[in-house]
């Protein structure tokens, strides 16, 4: 009897068996009714900056991409205003869903247009999707030029300091090491980043704690103050000259200026 159960038992997995391997998953049902000329493509949006360096640099494209995916689709990339398209992406069936582009040198503000279109598997073709991106102006300076040691007056006191580039902003930034070594000390003066500009010759930075210790009042801020004095270059001698206001924790110091003349 007990033979006669067990034998039962297997007849009856291998029927389940048989009639499940005939069954077509679901999932390939749905792909085989699937009608790519049905659909109707849009480009529906692209992530990336509307606003870039117009540098003309390869070494640093933007990249774009579509703000969503469909599989089987491809997207045909143009840019206007010397833009050049520097490699195309695909995102696994979705194809073209990415591009890296590198935008031309201007030496004022400009507008470069991206232009997308998608074509579906089934060869249907949508209107053209359009994203401007506006350019500031990039006019090459050789920042290793500027790198080297530097004598920082503030019109009382002066100090040795030095200048090196800012491996994080390749295309405008320096590393001023000892911007207030005239006041707190050479082995005290702490850093500040600055970006120079070549169209304007002009030079700013961010409110930075510049890790400057005052001796009694400890950390001191830098902020660049334009409404106090300069904050420019010389690309002749390679000067610069920055206005800030200094700040610690108990309040302000106020704002001056402080001129770095190259050795």
């Amino acid at each position: 009897m007990k033979k006669i159960i067990i034998g039962l038992a297997a007849t009856i997995v291998t029927s389940f068996l048989l009639v499940t391997s005939c069954v077509t998953p679901p999932i390939e049902v749905a792909q085989e009714a699937y009608d790519y000329n049905a659909i109707v493509p849009k480009v529906l949006g692209l992530n990336g900056p509307a606003n870039a360096i117009g540098h003309g640099i390869t070494d640093f494209p933007v990249e774009y991409s579509a703000s969503y995916s469909r599989g089987g689709s491809s997207l045909e990339w143009e840019v206007s205003g010397g833009a050049t398209i520097l490699e195309v992406i695909d995102e696994g069936s979705f194809k073209g869903k990415k591009a890296k582009i590198v935008f031309p040198q201007v030496d004022e503000a400009s507008t470069v247009t991206i232009t997308v279109t998608e074509t579906t598997m089934g060869g249907i073709k949508s209107a053209p999707y359009t994203f401007n991106v506006v350019l500031a102006p990039y006019c090459p300076l050789d920042l290793d030029e500027f790198v080297g040691e530097y004598t920082v007056d503030d019109g009382e006191d002066s100090e040795i300091c030095t200048i090196s580039r800012d491996p994080g902003d390749p295309l405008f930034g320096l590393i001023i090491n000892g911007p207030l070594s005239y006041w707190t000390g050479a082995n005290n003066g702490g850093t500040l980043k600055i970006k120079l500009a070549g169209c304007t010759s002009t030079v700013s930075f961010s409110a930075q704690a510049t890790g400057a210790i005052h001796a009694t009042y400890g950390n001191i801020t830098m902020t660049q103050d334009n409404e106090a004095g300069p904050n420019i270059f010389d690309p002749e001698d390679k000067s610069i000259t920055i206005t800030a206001k200094h700040t610690v924790a108990a309040g302000n110091f106020g704002s001056w200026t402080t001129v770095f003349t190259k050795n």
